[in-house]
């Protein structure tokens, strides 16, 4: 299943297959970056049925990772026995279970695998605080979840939209630009007074395509104007 909706020149599409949201990806020019919990460094939240290690948060890949408790891994959540993620049942001071990343880059894309306990949860995935994908889990076993804003996000939230349920989450495929440099509005790999000239001209109405528009927004609030342009002059002085 494929969902678009446009928003001026974002575009949100959402999957409920990993296929098409991989081809997606790959039309759109898009990279990837996976996280599978595999790595050395979760290697401290490892946890099974006799003890559990948990922690407030990990940080990998540029990705600060928290729950609405600790966090931790065990093979339970994971697909086919691999590491999954989730928040540990605290009974002392239970909370609804939450899943969150802050990104350190624009990610244009989140991808993943979701097994609730409760079949048939609908679960949700906010973008930048914006509910952007809920889809109901499937009966037995994980469901994919995939959704693209090509406006760019940094924070993503999970949850059980009826908290009705406790879930893990697995094999997260993130979409990455690495060719847009924060500030390098004519894509000549460097930052300098063009750049200011051409940010002028898009402010004062030269038409602008979402690429450049990303760049330009060097304060990520959305909108380019002269706050974008002090800030770019800041970057060229070394400030």
């Amino acid at each position: 299943i494929i969902l678009l909706f446009q928003f001026g020149i974002c575009e949100l599409l959402t999957f409920t297959s990993e296929e098409n949201y991989m081809n997606e990806l790959l039309s759109l020019g898009y990279e990837t970056q996976i996280e599978d919990f595999e790595g050395s460094a979760w290697d401290f939240v490892r946890s099974n049925s006799l003890e559990t290690n948990a922690s407030p948060y990990v940080e990998n890949n540029g990705i600060m990772w928290t729950g609405n408790e600790n966090i931790t891994t065990n093979t339970n959540w994971g697909v086919d026995n691999t590491w999954g993620l989730f928040t540990p049942f605290d009974p002392v001071t239970p909370s609804v279970d939450y899943i969150q990343g802050d990104s350190e880059t624009i990610l244009y894309g989140i991808g993943c695998w979701i097994k609730s306990n409760a079949p048939g949860a609908d679960m949700g995935i906010y973008l930048d605080d914006v509910l952007s994908s809920h889809e109901n889990t499937q009966f037995s076993g994980h469901t994919f979840y995939g959704v693209i804003n090509t406006d760019g996000f940094i924070n993503y939230f999970i949850e059980d939209t009826e908290h009705e349920s406790v879930f893990g989450v697995d094999n997260f495929i993130f979409a990455i630009n690495f060719s847009i440099l924060t500030g390098d509005v004519n894509f000549d790999d460097e930052i300098n007074v063009l750049d200011v000239v051409l940010m002028v001209s898009f402010i004062l109405g030269e038409p602008t395509d979402e690429y450049e528009y990303s760049a330009g927004d060097i304060n990520q609030d959305g909108i380019l104007n002269i706050l974008d342009v002090v800030a770019l002059i800041s970057i060229i002085l070394g400030n």
